[in-house]
């Protein structure tokens, strides 16, 4: 499942890279491919621009052309008009072309040009009155100039027609690539529409089946919960009760009869009674753990101090009995949690203390407080959020032990480390009741023992939820 998420990441991740490649690269071309219409419209404002000039230029002969012909004064009018275009005209071609420096020398001797050709035209007026002939040589000298003019006109606009061809070149090829671009991100884009829209359908597919599979598991469940809970209640009523007749029975035997029944027989009701206070105590375990295993309940507020003080006054025949000590830390603190189940929890915890003190040696029991360490419930259970807190309650005490090759085995259910003819009781429920308490209370249990020295239960309980 994880190597399938992973994939699907991945997959996304390398298809948006190219995807975004793609549209880079698109967006490079769109700039470059508008950068070309700008040059190429600045050709051609270039080209318009070079025949107004010449335009202008005919406009002022035919101006002054038709004032010798008519000496009308009527073509006077326009002509310093003219002129001032001319000029502006030339400026503004200066303008366009400064970016091109084949250019520059044209202009040179076009500004030169038409310098000379306007003083033969200011010259013409004078001298048409004045003195003919030169005038006839002069006018010669200014066709001559119009001529030369003409000339470098036309070669700037055979430079200003190679400059937009080159430019409808390039013009011309970023917009084919900037459609064949656009083609391929609408068929990448459709593509990776199609195969999420797939991964999705799948996914949806998946999570059907598995809400499907988990109302059917929940189902189960529940019918198993029912069924647990027939047993329980039978486990509570009809099993209790043949019990309780045997240990009666048995009983009325060893007092009635005491005296007419031989050794032997007295043995075997004694043997007898304690196979069925040890069944009794077996059933009445088995009922608190089928209990644990449905929570009904709503958490409240829980002092660990007054549970454990609640849990020493049912332990206190015990205590006294084995002249037992019990030094509880001061600062144990109030958790979120379910009282009884808590008091079940101390109850085995320290009953399992008396139960396997040394012989000759005084149970001493400690009960300390410490924080838990993010770092510590990263490294034990893998609790990896920093803002979440654990305190840890530790029981230590000065018994037998055990050896820590049996630290985890001895939570799970009717695991005994002793045998049942030792000396040691114990029926192998009392740690698992342990165990599936601290699960119910989203904490953790760990154990440590050194051989006829002593054992230490660590419990970790949460005290805020992760966020």
């Amino acid at each position: 499942m994880r190597k399938y998420v992973a994939i699907t990441y991945a997959a996304f991740i390398i298809s948006l890279v190219i995807l975004l490649g793609i549209a880079f690269n698109f967006y490079t071309r769109m700039v470059r491919y508008n950068y070309s219409i700008t040059w190429v419209e600045h050709t051609h404002e270039t080209l318009r621009e070079l025949k107004n000039l010449e335009n202008y230029f005919k406009e002022v002969e035919s101006s002054q052309r038709g004032y010798l012909l008519t000496e009308d004064s009527i073509f006077l009018k326009p002509y310093k008009a003219m002129i001032d275009d001319v000029k502006t005209s030339f400026k503004r071609v200066v303008q366009l072309t400064k970016d091109n420096t084949r250019q520059q020398k044209n202009l040179y001797n076009l500004n030169y040009v038409i310098a000379k050709r306007l003083d033969i035209l200011d010259d013409g007026f004078l001298l048409y009155r004045a003195d003919r002939k030169i005038f006839v040589r002069r006018l010669k000298e200014g066709r001559e100039a119009m001529e030369e003019c003409a000339v470098i006109l036309q070669d700037m606009e055979k430079e200003e027609q190679r400059l937009l061809a080159i430019r409808r070149k390039v013009m011309d090829s970023y917009e084919t690539s900037s459609s064949n671009y656009s083609v391929v991100i609408f068929t990448f884009s459709f593509i990776i529409f199609i195969i999420t829209f797939l991964l999705i359908i799948r996914e949806l597919s998946r999570r059907f089946r598995y809400q499907r599979d988990l109302e059917q598991k929940i189902t189960e469940l529940d019918q198993t919960n029912s069924e647990l809970e027939q047993i329980t209640f039978a486990a509570s009523h009809d099993l209790q009760e043949p019990l309780r007749k045997i240990l009666t029975f048995s009983d009325m035997l060893s007092v009635k009869y005491a005296n007419q029944m031989p050794a032997d027989a007295q043995r075997v009701v004694g043997r007898l009674q304690h196979a069925s206070t040890r069944m009794q105590g077996l059933v009445e375990d088995l009922i608190n753990v089928t209990k644990l295993v449905g929570i009904k309940e709503v958490m409240q507020p829980v002092s660990l101090k007054e549970v454990l003080e609640d849990v020493q006054k049912q332990l206190e025949e015990q205590f006294a009995a084995k002249d037992a000590k019990l030094s509880i830390d001061l600062k144990l603190p109030t958790i979120p949690g379910y009282r009884e189940q808590l008091q079940l929890l101390f109850h085995a915890l320290l009953d399992n203390s008396l139960k396997f003190s040394r012989d000759g040696i005084a149970p001493v029991i400690f009960i300390i407080t410490q924080d838990a360490t993010p770092a510590e419930m990263n490294e034990k259970f893998k609790i990896k959020y920093d803002n979440v807190r654990y305190t840890k309650i530790i029981i230590r005490d000065n018994g037998i032990g055990f050896d820590n090759e049996f630290s985890d085995k001895m939570f799970n259910l009717f695991q005994r480390l002793h045998p049942q003819e030792s000396v040691y009781e114990g029926k192998g429920i009392g740690l698992a009741i342990v165990k599936r308490i601290m699960t119910n209370h989203s904490g953790f249990v760990t154990a440590h023992g050194k051989v006829m020295e002593g054992a230490e239960f660590t419990l970790y309980f949460l005290l805020n939820t992760p966020t």
